[in-house]
């Protein structure tokens, strides 16, 4: 069968039909579910195991680190591909799942509409995320539509103050110089019943907590 190189703009809603495609609702039911116990059971588990200093200074790591366990665990259970690799210097490692075109990794942002850093290793693995601008100026990638890997992001920050609840949880797609969103999934949007479902079990920790330090 022959080939069909790219020919046209990549618009954003080819691209949510890319990630749709991808990730069934129950898929991303359960990545945002993930993330968001993460975020709700962290400071416990830090309160548990480390001392005051230590947990103030660590609890972005554990927290870093549930998240990751909690995707595998959504990969595991949806028989996705799941990668653990490097980032270009060595320095640290980041987690990938895979399916259909789509390479989903996951990063904190400071607010919903920051931009996320261009990190080499993100801008090599962002290398077919064309959009309008860089296709109209000539630069088709001359790659069969069979090859191309877009890389999402499943990006999230802190509620406010808050170190037990999200802010947000949503999926983007970066253009290849990180300077904006092609497309962005908005989970809360998506599921508000697991989301009230979940503050209802913060507000029940906090009176847990204040009747306990009462």
């Amino acid at each position: 069968m022959e080939a069909i190189k790219l020919s046209m703009t990549i618009s954003s809603e080819e691209y949510r039909q890319k990630l749709t495609a991808a990730f069934s609702p129950e898929i991303l039911k359960a990545l945002l579910l993930a993330v968001a116990d993460a975020y709700r059971t962290t400071p416990e588990h830090c309160k548990r195991h480390f001392d005051l200093p230590d947990r103030h200074d660590l609890i972005g790591h554990i927290r870093r680190a549930r998240i990751h366990e909690g995707i595998r665990g959504v990969a595991e259970r949806f028989s996705l591909k799941a990668e653990d690799g490097p980032n270009l210097n060595g320095s640290s490692r980041f987690l990938s799942i895979f399916s259909g075109e789509i390479r989903m990794i996951c990063c904190k942002i400071s607010t919903k509409r920051s931009m996320l850093r261009p990190a080499k290793i993100r801008k090599v693995l962002a290398k077919d995320n064309y959009d309008a601008q860089h296709l109209l100026f000539g630069e088709d990638p001359a790659r069969t539509e069979e090859a191309l890997q877009h890389l999402a992001v499943l990006v999230h920050a802190p509620k406010g103050r808050s170190r037990d609840q999200a802010g947000f949880i949503d999926i983007v797609i970066p253009n290849r110089p990180f300077t904006q969103y092609m497309k962005r999934l908005e989970l809360f949007s998506m599921f508000p019943a697991e989301i009230a479902e979940h503050q209802e079990l913060f507000k029940r920790r906090k009176r847990r907590i204040d009747a306990e330090g009462a």
